[in-house]
């Protein structure tokens, strides 16, 4: 009873807050441009001036986007609250608590947000009628790959890694239109070959997934919600460590045309990268542990590595590394690659979204 009365109360308090945020967006954009300004030493000038440039152009628009997020997810908790399902529907409800602080616009609102997280966090269930009713996962059992997937294996991450040598061959004069044109043809080749390497495991794992996708879901997306926090607490300590607001790969995908760069991030990175990082490196290293943390540090490195400096490579690689963790870590529980690849496009869905709607703003 008193977890219902909470998170009434928290729900009724953000939507009150939320709603009063949209009312006076003008005013606390004014407000946050001051705090920008006043603090414009502390974070990366590229950064402010964005910030900035956004907050100027169309800010209260961007922030009545982000609220009304806020508005509908807290709606939703209100309801399982009334309902007293907030055991029942606790994954859910801490993907939420995620969401909530990542588009919250007020200091009171991300407080509440993080202390809904902690509670749901610290709540257990106990009853039967606290669970919900669910098939569970197919157990794992690690397969010892055969010498032709091994093979297979070998053959794929060395083409996949042999694009990066192309940066010393190409000529420097290369056309734009040219670069991309290669580009494709690299993109359809890797996917063909990622595809062929792993086609009876994926075979294997879309029947799985079908059978099993509530299962799956409701496993994956609580930690999801939980390594956003992390990622994003990571992504703002890295900022200001490093006084760069982007990495050399985020900024390389800015400056690619969109027709090219969102499939190539929703689905093309997604597969490719899943069945490098997660479905090979799985086939090499039978160690639980080993696997995460070699897999995660090859693709936080992998996406850093053109950093100007040693020091940013490394620097800029930790939330790549959270990421790559993440997913690592979900391939090791939950022994599928179609988790690996349903999460990595969605986390690259986010990205482009949000880069796509701060790029139109400004």
């Amino acid at each position: 009873m008193k977890k219902k009365i909470y998170f009434i109360i928290s729900s009724v308090l953000q939507i009150l807050f939320a709603i009063y945020i949209v009312v006076n967006a003008h005013a606390i954009v004014e407000a946050q441009l001051s705090s920008i300004k006043e603090a414009y030493s502390m974070f990366p000038i590229d950064f402010q001036d964005r910030m900035i440039s956004m907050l100027q152009n169309n800010g209260p628009k961007f922030i009545i986007f982000t609220t009304i997020i806020g508005i509908i997810l807290n709606f939703i908790t209100l309801i399982f609250a009334i309902k007293n399902h907030i055991l029942r529907k606790k994954g859910i409800l801490i993907a939420f608590s995620a969401i909530c602080f990542l588009t919250s616009e007020s200091l009171i609102q991300m407080l509440l947000s993080i202390v809904n997280l902690t509670v749901l966090l610290c709540l257990q269930r106990k009853n039967p009628e606290d669970f919900p009713e669910k098939k569970e996962m197919p157990k794992v059992q690690y397969e010892k790959p055969t010498k032709k997937e091994v093979i297979l294996s070998i053959i794929f991450v060395l083409a996949y890694f042999s694009q990066f040598a192309l940066d010393f061959i190409l000529p420097e004069n290369l056309s734009k239109t040219n670069a991309i044109i290669l580009t494709i043809v690299i993109y359809v080749v890797l996917l063909a070959l990622a595809i062929f390497t792993f086609k009876d495991r994926l075979k294997r794992d879309i029947k799985l997934f079908k059978e099993n996708y509530k299962a799956y879901f409701r496993y994956v997306l609580p930690r999801l919600g939980i390594m956003y926090v992390i990622f994003i607490a990571c992504n703002l300590i890295v900022v200001l460590i490093s006084q760069k607001a982007t990495s050399e790969n985020q900024a390389a995908l800015e400056s690619m045309p969109k027709w090219f760069i969102i499939p190539a991030a929703i689905l093309w990175a997604p597969i490719v990268e899943e069945l490098i990082f997660r479905g090979s490196f799985r086939r090499f290293i039978k160690n639980d542990k080993l696997f995460i943390v070699l897999s995660a540090i090859v693709f936080g490195l992998l996406h850093t590595v053109s950093e100007t400096s040693i020091s940013n490579v490394f620097i800029m690689a930790i939330p790549y590394a959270i990421l790559g963790g993440f997913f690592a870590y979900i391939y090791d529980k939950t022994d599928n690659l179609c988790n690996n690849i349903l999460a990595h496009a969605f986390h690259n869905a986010v990205g482009m979204l949000l880069m796509n709607l701060f790029m139109f703003i400004i």
